[in-house]
């Protein structure tokens, strides 16, 4: 399984360079890939043998490296990433709840499906998250309630989404704002050629 053949190296010195980095991990085994963004703090190789990876993380993990100790692990694929232990696969959106519907609400319908470890509904919005202690007991929960109601509301109910950057979007409405901006000021556009 190639997850097990990918490792990454985090808490690097900003002045680890590819280079440095396959100096130090070749010795483990055949790379197949080496990814080391500029002045960035962390790097993955992946190896041609799970053997090789796995002899990385433990001969390199707190290793010292210009005074910086590294961790290195094996790497997980984003959708079995953690977040305090628990993986994202495990946290659900419900969403048309309504917004006088408390968190305490929602729980009581959800805990029939498993051991729930964190919720979160804000205060006069009409959607909220649960997270479950295993992704198994979160479907359970989305194919029993999708579509249920909950106080009057027909409730949806799917596998919650990672954030979005917000950094881009702010860029792309900073962006949108200066050309309507400029439109006001005289821009290109010609509103009278409308008529």
């Amino acid at each position: 399984m190639e997850d097990k053949k990918r490792i990454v190296i985090r808490n690097l010195p900003y002045s680890a360079t590819k280079e440095s980095i396959l100096e130090l991990f070749q010795k483990f085994g055949e790379m197949v890939d080496t990814y080391k963004p500029e002045n960035k703090g962390f790097a993955f190789i992946t190896y041609a043998s799970e053997e090789a990876a796995a002899s990385a993380v433990s001969e390199m993990n707190g290793y010292l490296m210009d005074g910086r100790e590294l961790i290195v692990q094996i790497a997980q694929p984003r959708e079995e990433r953690t977040n305090n232990g628990q993986t994202e696969t495990n946290r659900i959106f419900i969403g048309n709840v309504s917004p006088s519907t408390s968190i305490e609400e929602i729980v009581q319908e959800f805990k029939a499906f498993g051991e729930i470890k964190d919720s979160y509904k804000p205060e006069g919005k009409n959607f909220a998250f649960i997270t479950f202690a295993n992704g198994e007991e979160a479907q359970k929960a989305i194919s029993e309630m999708n579509g249920k109601e909950i106080a009057g509301q027909m409730i949806e109910v799917n596998l919650a989404r990672p954030k979005v950057r917000r950094e881009r979007n702010d860029r792309d409405n900073r962006d949108n704002r200066r050309d309507y901006n400029s439109d006001r000021r005289g821009g290109s556009r010609n509103y009278n050629s409308l008529y």
